[in-house]
């Protein structure tokens, strides 16, 4: 039986995973926050985030798409 490969931080091509970011420009402390809980998998922060955001993400489509 082989042994389990073991898990680094490069993907396939041999490259380096991108650091995760801190501070992105524009959002503000309670967005930020809210994108740090998604990180960790919560799901009543992709709750909270849909419940945000869902009716301009589905307006802007619906303008794209002219249906």
């Amino acid at each position: 039986m082989k042994p389990a490969p073991s898990v680094d931080s490069r993907f396939p091509n041999g490259k380096e995973a991108a650091p995760a970011r801190t501070g992105v420009a524009g959002l503000r402390k309670e967005e930020e926050a809210l994108l740090g809980e998604i990180r960790k998998a919560s799901p009543a922060a992709v709750e909270e985030l849909f419940d945000r955001y869902h009716a301009k993400v589905y307006s802007l489509a619906k303008s794209i798409l002219k249906t």
